[in-house]
């Protein structure tokens, strides 16, 4: 489990330690840097299995990566503070060969530390070292589901066991390996889904043409297309059968594609879920993180972080395992507990988490002694 994280110079997280829990979230205004800690977080994850060079591929730059106005090295950390030497830190220095980039071995609580700089001994990067070094971090699931991938038909997949893609692409082919491979987790599915989504009554699949354009034609100058076979989703509700998923609402999609990713096999140790809350009713909200909780306690391994803009969800998680984040005035992410307020004691049992952060905000953490510059 992953006590604490540290970014430096990554996008806008200038300089920010942020301390977790098994069950996170992080709540703040819109561009205020809460997918930017999960991207962070997974980029962490993508690093213990692969170089920097497969990592960004031909889509992006070391620069991409590089908070505005600022200067390379770029460092990211996670510690484990009860197992430090699961702990470790990378220091991407540029587009310079994998060599050049840099990996660290945390010892102890580094990564709240102020003398972080001094406090880890970096190394060059060498495959070896990586892999007897990481390999507590492999398994990081980072998911932001789109509802229209969700809905979209699945052409059979070429590999013996699909996977779900980070926006849900492959939903479909993932669930119909589970119901002919592995029954008891589309069982377990199905089960975990009635409880957020009442009404819902079983999920199926069933076979669906695809055209797909693979040839284009240059005397009609248009594309032909060839016909495959995939699968799409289709759910029985009370008092509505064979709803197809296209006909479905995006929350339960999005419920469906969540606890897919829990039931998957290899299980993740690290899920990190953008924007939980979209498209859920209060009450679904609810469920969803009961759901949550019940399968932390089943996996005593998993650890969740999520973001959300939902005060109703908030009102079911702990003040400890609330954090805020807000954007200060120079384009760094500021981050703190909302148990950090200087108020706490005075309204921690007179008002509920939701209603606390409904009512002070993020503003304040400028002014606390422990913000981070």
């Amino acid at each position: 489990m992953i006590t604490e994280c540290r970014f430096k110079n990554f996008k806008a997280l200038h300089d920010v330690s942020l301390p977790l829990e098994r069950l996170t979230v992080i709540v703040g205004p819109n561009s205020a840097g809460k997918s930017t800690i999960l991207q962070g977080l997974s980029l962490l994850g993508q690093l213990a299995e692969q170089s920097l060079d497969q990592v960004l591929g031909a889509r992006l730059y070391p620069e991409d990566l590089l908070a505005r106005g600022r200067s390379f090295p770029i460092e990211l950390a996670a510690v484990d503070s009860q197992s430090p030497q699961h702990g470790f830190a990378v220091r991407i220095t540029g587009w310079k060969p994998k060599e050049d980039n840099q990996v660290a071995r945390l010892k102890g609580d580094v990564a709240g530390d102020p003398e972080f700089q001094r406090a880890v001994q970096f190394d060059s990067w060498h495959e070896e070292r990586v892999a007897s070094w990481c390999s507590a971090f492999r398994g990081v699931t980072f998911l932001r589901l789109d509802p229209q991938k969700l809905m979209a038909v699945s052409r059979f997949p070429e590999t013996e066991q699909p996977r779900l893609g980070i926006d849900g692409t492959g939903f479909a082919s993932v669930l119909g390996f589970l119901a002919g491979n592995q029954p008891d987790d589309f069982q377990s599915i199905q089960g975990m889904a009635r409880e957020v989504v009442p009404h819902l009554r079983s999920v199926r699949l069933r076979r669906r043409k695809i055209d797909v354009p693979e040839l284009f034609d240059v005397t009609s100058m248009l594309w032909k297309s060839a016909v495959h076979w995939g699968e799409q989703v289709v759910l029985d509700f009370d008092g509505a059968e064979s709803v197809a998923a296209p006909e479905a609402s995006e929350g339960t999609l999005l419920v469906l594609g969540l606890i897919t990713a829990l039931r998957s096999r290899p299980h993740p140790w690290l899920i990190l879920l953008d924007d939980i809350d979209r498209g859920l009713h209060p009450r679904a909200q609810r469920e969803l993180v009961q759901q949550l909780r019940k399968q932390l306690e089943l996996n005593p391994g998993l650890q969740i972080i999520c973001t959300t803009h939902s005060p109703f969800l908030l009102e079911h998680m702990e003040y400890a395992e609330i954090r805020l984040v807000y954007m200060g005035p120079d384009g760094g992410v500021r981050a703190a507990k909302l148990s950090d307020h200087p108020d706490y004691e005075s309204w921690k049992d007179v008002m509920s988490p939701g209603e606390a952060w409904s009512t002070v905000a993020e503003n304040w953490i400028d002014q606390i002694s422990n913000r981070t510059p």
